[in-house]
């Protein structure tokens, strides 16, 4: 049972391996890494810092999902006091006074532990919490160095600033310090001083995250020592919180690791997308499995019985549906080739929106086929990328126009290099896209090492053809 640590900068990693000496210590925690840090069900995971302005931050669903697997999950100081504060009806464990806060409803705003700091591996605090201000404020009326109506007015100065640029001395300034324009009673930025004299003289007491932090070290190496193991959740699951975005996050942040980084499932299934010469059959025989509850090894007819019968139940057959809507699915001139059966078959497979759970074996086994050689071209797509990105400004997939793509996958395809929208559209519904725009996008990594190897494979100028 490992201990995983998410934290800095309110507490440096010297100071965590103090307190348990085999803890995997991360950097605060962003959207996707309970699924890529190696966390196990049989897990412990704290979470004290967490990344969130100019960074995706950890997904509540994340932490339910970990949950849900067995993993216990902590939550103090920062970021994991706020999640924890969220979450404790469902089972994840708050330690603290901040958690109590937000717990309470004494504070709710996210910028109450908000801090600026520098990049790792040193991680120092720029600026200071809002919540430990309140609690410098309140040892100083305590202590008699302020009174109760200044520490409102102090408390209030700081919480109008924004949070990278909060300080007792920045407090000071707004209020007119020495040298600055002096308020009408002359005392508030006298205060502040006082205040933030305080802070830098007694900066253990002061800070309120830190001690919460290191009472949540404490309370989870005592989780692991507890027979028999806690148990992970608590509160009350519904069954259908596990939505189409965290099965994609899943995808998105899950795969194997390579030399060039992370091959993922999201990128896998992407590629087979785009270029498995047997995807339509694949995606067909997914989406029928999924509307009729067989498995996708059912005989193809039988497959096809039951998925039209489930569909025409919920109202989507030929008979049910206007002209107009069975045309945004299959056009007319499809429709007279394909005959009324096919045409219905593949108006369900069109309109079909499933997120495939990529996670599952069985699924995984039909849409994610030759993983080898997945993982062998994606990451070679990535060293194109890289490589052209290096060699200068503004040469990134990014800048790729949409004509270009949509070229391409049009010849990946074998259709008119100039076709329709409308026959773009169903060709990548036919391959488990919603459409042509959003295979458009899956296309940008892979379409410069494509390009490459489709110029390479021209004959030179001037040989004879």
């Amino acid at each position: 049972m490992t201990i995983h640590v998410f934290a800095g900068p309110t507490l440096e990693t010297k100071e965590i391996l103090r307190e348990i000496d085999d803890c995997i210590v991360h950097p605060p925690i962003r959207h996707g890494d309970l699924f890529s840090c190696g966390v196990r069900p049989e897990d412990f995971v704290l979470i004290i810092d967490g990344l969130f302005h100019g960074h995706e931050p950890i997904r509540h669903k994340e932490i339910l999902h970990a949950m849900k697997n067995g993993t216990v999950v902590v939550g103090a100081a920062s970021m994991g006091a706020l999640r924890a504060a969220e979450l404790h009806s469902y089972g994840m464990r708050g330690v603290g006074c901040v958690f109590e806060m937000y717990r309470t409803g004494e504070i709710d705003a996210d910028d109450e532990v908000a801090v600026s700091h520098t990049e790792r591996p040193d991680g120092s605090a720029l600026s200071e919490a809002l919540v430990n201000m309140r609690h410098a404020l309140r040892l100083a009326v305590r202590e008699g160095l302020v009174d109760a109506p200044q520490a409102t007015a102090l408390l209030e100065t700081a919480r109008a600033l924004p949070y990278p640029r909060r300080s007792w001395r920045a407090v000071a300034r707004e209020l007119g310090a020495p040298g600055g324009s002096p308020l009408e009673d002359g005392g508030l930025a006298a205060a502040a001083e006082r205040v933030g004299r305080l802070a830098r003289e007694r900066p253990e007491e002061v800070s309120l995250k830190r001690q919460d932090a290191r009472e949540a070290l404490s309370r989870v190496r005592e989780l692991r020592g507890s027979h028999p193991r806690p148990a992970a959740t608590a509160g009350i699951w519904t069954g259908d919180w596990e939505t189409a975005y965290l099965h994609r996050w899943q995808n998105r942040f899950t795969g194997e690791r390579t030399a060039g980084g992370l091959v993922s499932v999201a990128a896998r299934f992407d590629y087979q997308r785009l270029f498995g010469t047997d995807q339509r059959t694949r995606w067909r025989t997914h989406v029928l499995a999924t509307v009729s509850g067989r498995p996708p090894g059912t005989p193809a007819r039988l497959l096809e019985d039951e998925a039209l019968r489930a569909a025409a139940g919920q109202g989507l057959d030929a008979r049910s549906l206007t002209a107009d809507r069975i045309h945004a699915w299959v056009p007319e001139r499809e429709r007279e080739a394909l005959g009324e059966r096919e045409s219905a078959l593949t108006l369900l497979i069109r309109s079909a929106r499933l997120t495939a759970d990529l996670q599952n074996p069985v699924t995984a086994r039909l849409l994610l086929p030759d993983p080898v050689v997945h993982h062998a071209e994606i990451a070679a797509s990535f060293a194109t990328n890289q490589a052209v990105a290096r060699s200068g400004y503004s040469k990134n997939t990014d800048q790729l126009k949409k004509a270009v793509l949509r070229a391409q996958l049009a010849h990946s395809w074998h259709l008119q290099r100039d076709c329709s929208t409308e026959v773009l559209d169903a060709a990548a519904r036919d391959r488990g896209f919603t459409s042509a725009h959003e295979a458009e996008e899956a296309l940008r990594p892979f379409f410069l090492r494509r390009h490459q190897e489709s110029r390479q494979s021209l004959p030179p100028k001037g040989a004879a053809s």
